[in-house]
This record gives C-alpha cells, structure tokens and sequence, in this order.
C-alpha cells in the first residue's frame, strides 16, 4: 500500500471533528477512563487530535508520526505539546517502558500490510 501524502490535506486533520466512528471510539475512551492519568504515546498522532483529546483526559501525551506537515499542525495546534518525527519502517526511538500506554487512531490501518503492523506491535510491546 503506497503511503498518503498529507502536505495538502494536513490542515484539514488538524481542525477535523470528532464525527461517526471517531465520535464512538473516542468517547468510549472518555465515559470509561479507559487512558486517564498516564504517560501515553500517541502512535501515529498526524495533526495530533487524539493527543489533544487524551491530554484532556489528564494524560502526559507524546506524540509521534512520520509526516512532517501533520506534525507542524500538530505543533500549531499544540504549542506545548511533545511530538516527535519517525523514521518511516525505522525503530521507535523511545525507551523502552518510558510509556504506560500507547495510542493509534487509523495508524495501523494505513501501514496496510500484516508483516508492518506486527512488527510494530512487537517494536511497541
């Protein structure tokens, strides 16, 4: 699966709505306390809305993605926020056990290719 370039559409993600399917997801994670009170790694974070939506939480969010335009939205919408710049198909560059949990909101449906997805899921465990 070829990857998506988001330089044009980058500002779109980072003002998106929590709608449909996002909507159901995310508000799970909220009425259940499903991530609250912890250092959380938000895998794929793109314009980074689910790392704003879990700091909301009172969540201590890092976020990471490799596309440097979702990042800078990420950064803009978040001038605070902690957002780091993958490698694509390279290592995590993270500790290991420096997170209590981690995030991914559609990251793992666009790597599209089983041997990606559990190798990553390894990299994160």
């Amino acid at each position: 699966m070829p990857s998506h370039d988001y330089s044009q559409d980058a500002h779109r993600y980072a003002l998106r709505e929590f709608e449909n399917t996002d909507y159901l997801a995310f508000r799970e994670i909220a009425a259940r306390r499903l991530i609250c009170d912890q250092h959380v790694l938000d895998l794929g974070c793109g314009a980074g809305r689910g790392a704003r939506f879990l700091k909301q939480l009172g969540n201590r969010v890092t976020g990471a993605d490799v596309s440097r335009e979702m990042l800078e939205q990420a950064r803009r919408a978040d001038p605070g926020g902690e957002y780091h710049e993958l490698e694509r198909g390279g290592p995590l560059p993270f500790a290991d056990a420096q997170f209590d949990a981690v995030f991914t909101s559609w990251m793992l449906v666009e790597l599209g290719e089983r041997s990606q997805i559990e190798h990553l899921l390894r990299q994160c465990a």
